[in-house]
């Protein structure tokens, strides 16, 4: 094996290594959201239960609020039961295009994890611009519901800002496999042989994490999840580039919703 081979499997195992960590921190903050008619349940986008101003809130893209005419349904900690959420939104339609619920859920869990505000980037900057970027979500094209229940337990990806991007400051472009992915270890045949990508909507609302890994010396000794920030907010693909669109933080956090 030549060194450029040996450096690139090795650098594959760092990337498994933190898409692991970060599924296992993640995944409990996340919820679907979905909205009921008279004739089907769909899924709408991801939200994130989040601590803003003191209060348990859900935070996701303006659209996608709107699109489910404000009336959400959610679930806790990735239990089966559906709580739906109709009242007040605050809202920042585009170009923020950001929205949290206004009001402490009332179905909410004290075992509801929630992130805090201290896990809120103040500016969305790397320092590196290799670092690696992290999201997790509900991709519509493979996500289903079967008795009212959606059967998807969501997915988690690592990816890089779009180098070739102009940075005006409002938007942040996340690298798309496009069909082309490199799996983890953690992904079963059945999820490489059925999984698709062409379509990612339903990742709108997905918060994405700055890992900070390279950041903090890219050593998986050294580096934990507890150094990620969320940095982010998703809200489009954009399907001619391959890449998925995202507001930085400064846009949405702290005190522009509060």
């Amino acid at each position: 094996m030549n060194r450029e081979s040996a450096e690139q499997v090795e650098w594959m195992k760092k990337c498994d290594y933190v898409v692991s960590e970060m599924n296992n921190f993640v995944r409990s903050y996340v919820t679907p959201l979905s909205h009921e008619s008279a004739d089907r349940v769909r899924l709408i986008g991801t939200g994130s239960f989040i601590i803003r101003s003191g209060i348990h809130s859900i935070i996701t893209c303006h659209h996608v609020g709107a699109e489910g005419e404000w009336q959400l349904d959610y679930r806790l900690n990735s239990s089966d039961v559906i709580h739906r959420y109709s009242m007040r939104w605050l809202g920042i339609p585009e170009p923020v295009d950001v929205a949290c619920t206004k009001d402490t859920l009332v179905a909410l869990s004290t075992e509801q994890p929630a992130i805090q505000p201290q896990q809120l980037a103040l500016k969305h900057e790397t320092s590196q611009k290799e670092e690696l970027l992290y999201f997790f979500g509900f991709s519509g094209e493979n996500s289903n519901f079967a008795f009212e229940n959606l059967v998807s337990n969501g997915t988690g990806y690592l990816t890089q800002q779009n180098q070739e991007a102009a940075s005006d400051g409002d938007l942040i472009e996340l690298l798309w496999p496009q069909g082309a992915p490199n799996w983890s270890s953690e992904t079963t045949e059945y999820a490489k042989k059925n999984m698709r990508f062409s379509d990612p909507r339903g990742f709108s609302g997905s918060l994405v994490w700055n890992t900070r890994f390279l950041e903090v010396g890219g050593n998986l000794d050294s580096w934990s999840p507890n150094y990620a920030r969320v940095t982010g907010i998703l809200k489009r693909f954009d399907p001619a580039r391959s890449v998925l669109l995202a507001t930085p933080i400064e846009k949405f956090g702290h005190h522009k919703l509060a």
